[in-house]
């Protein structure tokens, strides 16, 4: 294999170790900006994000029927970024849009990530990478060899884990 195969290699290795942890821990840890998007905002005052590691809101934007879409002023909203997940609250006075299409009629723009990512999942990453690149070739004649993760990654990611008290 070449060095350039390698490289290749295990630059597939870390997206995919990235995403094991990203799923273990229920949020995106490398910075980045996503859409979350609603069918409709209920009368509820607050709106919670279905997404961890939430680093700000950006703005808000409803789509009527018509495919019209209009940005809600920020002063219009609070955000919550100390709760876990992060909320959203209507200032006073405020209201959601009414006026929106049934399906995906709301997108909340978001940044997310950890920032800076914690050395303890960055460590995490790493035996994992040496993981995936060490077992590579986890079979032996016909037989699948089970490589256990490597020593020390749950301990590492535990920390991380969302805890559900439902």
């Amino acid at each position: 294999m070449s060095t350039v195969d390698d490289d290749a290699l295990i630059n597939r290795y870390i997206t995919t170790a990235r995403c094991y942890v990203e799923r273990r821990i229920e949020r995106p840890i490398v910075a980045h900006t996503l859409d979350v998007l609603f069918d409709r905002v209920y009368p509820s005052p607050w709106l919670t994000l279905p997404i961890g590691s939430v680093l700000a809101v950006t703005s808000i934007t409803s789509t009527n029927d018509a495919g019209v879409a209009t940005v809600l002023a920020p002063s219009a909203y609070v955000v919550d970024l100390a709760s876990t997940p992060a909320r959203l609250g209507l200032a006073a006075g405020g209201t959601w849009p009414s006026d929106v299409r049934a399906l995906q009629g709301v997108a909340i723009r978001v940044e997310v990530g950890l920032v800076p990512v914690p050395e303890d999942l960055v460590h995490a990453l790493r035996l994992l990478v040496g993981h995936y690149y060490e077992n590579r070739m986890a079979s032996v004649g016909d037989e699948r060899v089970d490589a256990a993760l490597p020593f020390g990654v749950d301990e590492l990611l535990a920390p991380y884990e969302m805890v559900s008290l439902a």
